[in-house]
């Protein structure tokens, strides 16, 4: 039969282990929850750039989609203006021809009567 010695000091021998183990685990549970939250904060730094860089993409677009609608809004206001321009040409070519069919026909009435 063991000693009742022999026995304590087995059980405090096994109860070291057993505390060494608990250390250690606890160590590394600490060391596995600081690389956890390293990764968190690595992983949102890079969110954040990856938010500022959309950010500055997107102000670029409107940016861009800005200075294309004033590039339409003034060519589309250089069209009306050549297409007024255009329109008066017309009317007064309109006005001109009717001037003329009017001076033909006086000078028409004007022959016949002569000629009678």
């Amino acid at each position: 039969k063991a000693e009742p010695q022999a026995c304590a000091v087995d059980a405090s021998r096994r109860q070291d282990n057993w505390e060494r183990e608990i250390a250690l685990v606890e160590k590394q549970e600490m060391e596995i929850h600081q690389s956890q939250l390293r990764l968190f904060r690595e992983h949102m730094l890079t969110c954040i750039r990856d938010l500022a860089t959309v950010q500055q993409e997107l102000a670029m677009l409107r940016t861009g989609s800005a200075q294309r609608l004033n590039e339409l809004q003034q060519a589309l206001e250089e069209s009306n203006g050549r297409q007024r321009h255009c329109w008066e040409e017309v009317q007064w070519l309109h006005a001109r021809v009717a001037s003329h069919t009017e001076l033909l026909r006086d000078r028409e009435t004007q022959s016949t009567l002569w000629e009678q």
